[in-house]
């Protein structure tokens, strides 16, 4: 295997639960995150990491992950990455209200049958990417 094509991260244990998610939700401080990772890879926790396996401990649980390169994003990650980030800038607004602050379109989300009263992290990866791509 291409080494190049697999990652293993330490993270937080809350953040690593965070970025396997690919429901309906995208939630806490980690949204771009989550979602730039499951747009670029396959993400699995491999194992949680108790605070007595570093020196010093710290106070919360690691957890040690995987990214598989799985990218559904190609040449376009570089813009994908400048859409979520102007969108997120404002993620405590609807969404209607950060896409517009963005200088976005601010029908995109309903351009996409999506309730644009909901905030950016209430969206998937998957809601974001057809988002991205609508707007282009």
């Amino acid at each position: 295997m291409d080494k190049s094509s697999e990652s293993q991260i330490r993270f937080d244990e809350l953040v690593s639960e965070e970025l396997v998610i690919d429901g309906l939700e995208v939630s806490s401080v980690e949204e771009l995150l989550t979602v730039m990772a499951q747009m670029l890879g396959r993400v699995q926790v491999l194992r949680t990491l108790a605070p007595q396996a570093f020196w010093p401990a710290p106070k919360i649980d690691s957890a040690l992950v995987r990214l598989k390169r799985n990218d559904r994003l190609g040449a376009d990650a570089p813009k994908f990455s400048t859409f979520l980030h102007s969108v997120f800038a404002y993620r405590r607004k609807t969404l209607r209200k950060a896409l517009s602050q963005a200088g976005l379109d601010p029908t995109l989300a309903s351009q996409c049958g999506f309730d644009d009263k909901l905030r950016p992290e209430q969206f998937s990866p998957q809601q974001w990417l057809e988002m991205f791509r609508k707007s282009e």
